[in-house]
């Protein structure tokens, strides 16, 4: 069996920022378009990946008091990606565009109210900044 997504793909500068509508949280960025697809095509398998396995334990409480599944609020995710120096480029439809100014490195981070624990490692990760600390 074959999934299949839909991307959808815009660019900003030097950089193509990616999303998919089928898989929240499922973002990808490159220079070019090939590197842009390929980084998305890994951000859904990681997630596909992590939610089939949350399926197979039965989905254990875990993560932050009055948060399902892993999850924390966006709120404290910009909150630490300002600590670590990062800031907001530009705001999207249904993402924000963040800047590590040391690296250079940028991740879209998704506008919903709630952000997986492993998206956010994600994006801390693609910013060159330490993952919340719990």
């Amino acid at each position: 069996m074959r999934n299949e997504f839909t991307a959808v793909i815009e660019r900003d500068g030097e950089w193509f920022v990616a999303w998919s509508p089928e898989v929240p949280g499922a973002n990808g960025q490159g220079h070019t378009l090939e590197e842009c697809r390929a980084s998305l095509s890994k951000a859904i398998r990681l997630i596909l990946t992590d939610r089939r396995e949350d399926g197979l334990r039965g989905l254990p409480p875990r993560g932050y008091p009055g948060n399902r599944y892993g999850a924390m609020k966006r709120e404290s995710l910009l909150r630490h990606l300002r600590l670590h120096g990062c800031y907001l480029k530009r705001e999207g439809g249904s993402h924000s565009l963040w800047c590590n100014p040391e690296t250079g490195e940028m991740q879209a981070v998704p506008r919903h109210t709630e952000v997986s624990d492993l998206l956010a490692r994600k994006i801390c990760q693609g910013l060159s900044i330490p993952p919340i600390g719990r």
